[in-house]
């Protein structure tokens, strides 16, 4: 706690504790300080005053109110106390010895009336000294001369304002935009930035109409809100008609997320219009068999790449865009066109596919199904045992080449960037551990569906439940479901899958699309 503070704790106890004086020991309340008078300072609003002489004088209380509320009646009788309500809109922001006192809590903005009051011992005021009164700090920084090179000028996005910078400092820049011919303020028409930090703002062209002029003005203003009067102004009439379309439509992709984005035209258009069309150009901007993938503003569109399917050697793949300016839903004929194909790789990479994975070589050992199926078994998960020594193992383990054809799997996946944050097995061993290795950090998760002869016949209900979505994990992962062979094919309708090699399943509405199969030679090594 600083000097003042210590002051008005002493005295607010000592105004407090006044009423158990002797109150006829007391001549009278001391006279009004003098001469009071205030002015701002960098740390605030500077006080001055001279203390009444006496002894019955034993501290000033200076009380604040705003300009528009000035001062209401104080109870003289009352003692004040640092922080106190008094008079209307009044507050007590100093109450001590000493003839100077900085009011740092005041606001820049704001103008204020001050007025003194001298206490005595019992905490009872005297009569207050003269007013002093201080306008807001803040004042507009004027130009002089309006901004240098005041320019609008049409821009893909819309229209750009640009000036140079003010001949002098200033606190806020205020742009305003308007239609007609009355002059515009700093307070009129539509704002659009109140900031002096930039050099430029772009009017994007959702907003203006085609065939109009508008009238930009630009005013230096305070922090408080006062601006010049004069400003700097330049005015910009847009197109007749939507006559042009959008121009240099790129396609970029990212992970899991296509970027299309393209130039608008000059002006007129209030929405982007954004088509895709597999296999033919898009026909116009309301052809019915193309993807409405963007309508609105903006002159971009993300769209996520399991909207598309990956082009392969069976089933070659396409896809046509087309960028379309329009104006109350009439639009340019004419289009930014582009076309892109999607590699197996870049799909799997953006996610949203099954792979489904026959476990790897497995020839050591053998299954000892003479044990029973789960209901009568005569040794509970026999068949989930990792034991290697054929003379006590009960189920059939991955050979080494096996095993090391799994982890190299699971390399190149790594290594080409697809992600995989879960998977599903078999509960056999050999099983197990190829997803594990084909996995890579995701947690193995062992599922009764699909492990045979254990738990009955294939349930292909359940397996095709996981092929159509029902496995996968987060958005932009995929997921692998590693089984047996045989098994996975008669529910997947597929047709002599090899060890390792990878079905790519993309859900759809109705079930699970084969994509493509990819055999284990394909990854760079045998099984």
């Amino acid at each position: 706690m600083g000097a003042n503070g210590h002051q008005l704790a002493a005295l607010a106890l000592a105004a407090a504790t006044g009423a158990a004086c002797a109150v006829g020991s007391i001549e009278g309340p001391p006279g009004p300080p003098a001469g009071l008078r205030a002015a701002w300072t960098d740390r605030g609003v500077d006080l001055a005053w001279t203390d009444p002489e006496g002894e019955t004088f034993a501290s000033t209380a200076i009380v604040r109110w705003p300009a528009e509320a000035p001062p209401g009646g104080v109870d003289l009788e009352a003692p004040l106390l640092p922080a106190r309500r008094v008079g209307g809109e009044g507050i007590v922001v100093y109450l001590g010895t000493g003839a100077r006192f900085v009011d740092a809590g005041a606001d820049r903005c704001q103008g204020y009336v001050y007025r003194a009051y001298a206490t005595d011992e019992s905490g009872r005021l005297g009569a207050p000294s003269n007013d002093a009164s201080t306008a807001a700090k803040e004042g507009v920084a004027p130009w002089g001369e309006p901004p240098r090179n005041v320019s609008a000028e049409a821009i893909g996005e819309g229209v750009r304002i640009s000036w140079g910078n003010p001949a002098a400092p200033t606190d806020h820049l205020r742009l305003v935009r308007g239609v007609g011919e009355a002059p515009l303020g700093p307070t009129d028409g539509h704002l659009l930035i109140a900031d002096a930090s930039t050099r430029s703002y772009v009017d994007a062209w959702s907003g203006l109409a085609a065939e109009a002029t508008y009238h930009y003005a630009l005013f230096a203003c305070d922090r408080c809100g006062a601006c010049e009067g004069e400003g700097a102004r330049v005015s910009f009439t847009t197109s007749a008609s939507l006559e042009d379309p959008p121009s240099d439509l790129e396609l970029e992709l990212e992970g899991p997320v296509l970027h299309a984005r393209w130039r608008p035209p000059a002006g007129g258009w209030d929405t982007m219009r954004l088509l895709v069309r597999e296999g033919a150009p898009v026909e116009g901007p309301d052809d019915p068999a193309a993807i409405r993938a963007h309508d609105g503003t903006e002159a971009e569109a993300a769209i996520p790449l399991a909207t598309f399917l990956p082009t392969t050697a069976v089933e070659p793949r396409r896809y046509h865009f087309a960028a379309f300016a329009c104006q109350r839903e009439a639009c340019v004929e004419e289009g930014a066109r582009a076309d892109r194909s999607f590699t197996l790789l870049e799909s799997l990479r953006g996610g949203g596919y099954v792979l489904f994975v026959p476990h790897a070589v497995a020839d050591v050992c053998a299954d000892r199904t003479d044990l029973g199926p789960a209901r009568t078994t005569e040794e509970p998960g026999w068949w989930a045992s990792c034991e290697r020594d054929c003379a006590v193992a009960t189920a059939q383990q991955l050979s080494e080449e096996g095993a090391a054809a799994a982890d190299a799997l699971g390399a190149t996946l790594v290594t080409a960037g697809v992600p995989i944050d879960r998977a599903l097995s078999s509960e056999f061993c050999r099983a197990r551990e190829t997803a594990a290795a084909v996995a890579g950090t995701a947690a193995v998760e062992t599922r009764p569906e699909l492990t045979p002869f254990v738990h009955g016949e294939p349930r292909c209900d359940a397996v095709r439940w996981l092929g159509a979505g029902a496995a996968l994990g987060a958005a932009g992962a995929n997921a692998v479901v590693v089984g047996h062979e045989g098994e996975l094919e008669e529910c997947l309708e597929l047709v002599d899958l090899a060890p390792l090699e990878v079905a790519v399943v993309r859900p759809e509405g109705d079930g699970p699309h084969l994509v493509a199969r990819i055999p284990s030679e394909a990854w760079g090594r045998s099984p």
